[in-house]
């Protein structure tokens, strides 16, 4: 058995308890061999036979869990554990800078510049060609340390010119104290993160040669026989399906430009999954416990966006009749020409089929967010 666990894949909210026991099982062609138990012409009692193949049961596990023990890929635990580290000094600056010295809350990265960006990540992807090595780990991990000491830098600027704004010479003071706060834990964090970098070469490096000696890398290479299975968020394990699988791959990858200089996100990557519903032109609407959206499947790209707490109302708008199309009209909360967004059906039947699952979905949503589970997600929409 091979289990190469994917922390770019995983969702955000996964603590780091979690993270660390995925990269403890970081299995490697782990072989699994139960021993027969075999007894002939032999007379006993039926207690003292089940007492024999207790016996033997338990020492099968024990074989098989130092098997386990032997695989573990410690150097993927440690960068997992830094990673959690270097977010948790971020979310400290934050709180030291709003409950201490005063003043607005920055809670998220990227705030004030220190927290990283899928943009950046796509674009030092490309350059090393997806590969990850000793060299590309220390290669990447000092572009976070930059940018964290540049963005704490930056921090006292903005901060103090906000705090100008808002409240004159008091403000001043208190923003740059702030930005202060900023570049030390941006700083520290950075820090941090540039070890995590540099341990995944490490490890990806001594991976790399341990395929090598095994026979290449593709021998040793992990492959997935089908995507994951999509449990959405009621927690019920349903059948597998290669449908909801595709969905939940979409949920995961889809990616939406964001800003002027084609930074990107993902919009979903951190939901839990609902469904899947497959619209015309080769759409896909997108539902998750906090947002809905179209996803052009082949291309991956998000083309809006919205959180369920936007959301106004749904219904199927005007497209002829069941031959000619429709359509899947959603308002947003607000005025203007923006307050609309469509997903475009095959036929009226389809769009009414669209309508009540997203109803469904809506619905489970708003209770969630009421009961506390806060169903509207962090972000907002375009």
């Amino acid at each position: 058995i091979t289990f190469k666990p994917s922390p770019d894949s995983r969702p955000n909210g996964v603590g780091p308890a979690v993270s660390s026991v995925l990269a403890f099982l970081n299995l490697d062609r782990l072989p699994i061999h139960i021993g027969e138990f075999r007894r002939a012409r032999e007379r006993a009692r039926s207690s003292a036979l089940s007492k024999q193949v207790y016996g033997h049961v338990k020492a099968e596990v024990l074989k098989q869990t130092l098997q386990v023990l032997a695989s573990v890929n410690h150097l993927g635990n440690v960068a997992g554990t830094l990673d959690q580290f270097g977010d948790k000094i971020r979310d400290l600056g934050g709180l030291i800078g709003d409950d201490v010295i005063g003043g607005e809350s920055r809670r998220g990265r990227g705030d004030d510049g220190g927290g990283g960006g899928g943009g950046d990540t796509d674009l030092f992807d490309d350059l090393t060609g997806g590969r990850v090595n000793v060299v590309t780990g220390a290669a990447r991990g000092t572009g976070e340390l930059a940018k964290g000491v540049l963005g704490g830098v930056a921090g006292i600027f903005t901060k103090a010119g906000k705090g100008f704004k808002k409240s004159g010479v008091q403000g001043f003071a208190r923003g740059a104290a702030q930005g202060v706060v900023g570049l030390g834990t941006n700083t520290a964090a950075g820090a941090v993160n540039f070890v995590a970098r540099v341990v995944e070469g490490v490890d990806a490096t001594i991976g790399t040669a341990q395929d090598t000696v095994k026979g290449g890398q593709d021998a040793a290479a992990a492959t997935r026989r089908r995507l994951p299975l999509a449990v959405r968020g009621d927690g019920v394990v349903r059948p597998w399906t290669q449908h909801d699988a595709n969905g939940l791959r979409l949920l995961r990858v889809a990616r939406a430009k964001t800003d002027a200089i084609g930074g990107k996100t993902r919009p979903f990557a951190s939901d839990r999954f609902e469904a899947s519903l497959a619209i015309a032109d080769g759409r896909v609407l997108l539902l998750s416990n906090a947002r809905v959206g179209v996803v052009a499947a082949a291309e991956e790209r998000v083309e809006w966006v919205l959180t369920w707490a936007q959301v106004a109302s749904v219904r199927v708008g005007e497209g002829g009749d069941d031959d000619g199309g429709a359509v899947v009209a959603i308002r947003a909360r607000g005025d203007g020409a923006r307050a609309m967004r469509l997903a475009r059906c095959e036929n009226n039947a389809r769009a009414r089929e669209v309508v009540a699952r997203v109803g469904d979905v809506w619905a489970a949503a708003r209770a969630a967010s009421v009961g506390g589970g806060g169903g509207g997600g962090a972000g907002g929409g375009f």
